[in-house]
């Protein structure tokens, strides 16, 4: 339970967070957007875990992603918040609620124990 406090909250990895989905945005695009968000879960799964997602875990990311999507869209002011999190900027091209639900989405996958156990 300590280490989950730490690594879902200490800036430093608030902003691997952030970085990670400014990452992922940058490198998965598309023009339709729900496609687009499905293949960006799917890579950001991918280059955590190092495996595809099942169908079960994509779909649980997507309705994870579109729930934070939607929390941020109604709280923009809670998205440009976490884009405050560590010592880098953000690129203002992106959309500042797509990129923190995205960043939620980066810190479970990296707080889970299939990511940060070596075995």
């Amino acid at each position: 339970p300590l280490a989950a406090l730490v690594l879902m909250n200490d800036p430093t990895f608030v902003e691997a967070s952030r970085k990670l989905a400014e990452r992922v945005m940058h490198t998965v695009k598309g023009s339709d957007s729900e496609k687009s968000d499905t293949e960006k879960l799917e890579w950001l799964f991918r280059i955590t875990t190092s495996r595809r997602p099942s169908p079960d875990e994509i779909d649980l990311l997507v309705s994870t992603f579109q729930a934070a999507l939607r929390r941020y869209v109604d709280h923009p002011e809670l998205a440009e918040q976490l884009m405050t999190v560590g010592e880098s900027s953000y690129d203002p091209r992106l959309s500042v609620t797509q990129l923190a639900a995205l960043a939620a989405i980066a810190n479970a996958l990296l707080n889970t124990d299939e990511v940060i156990t070596k075995n």
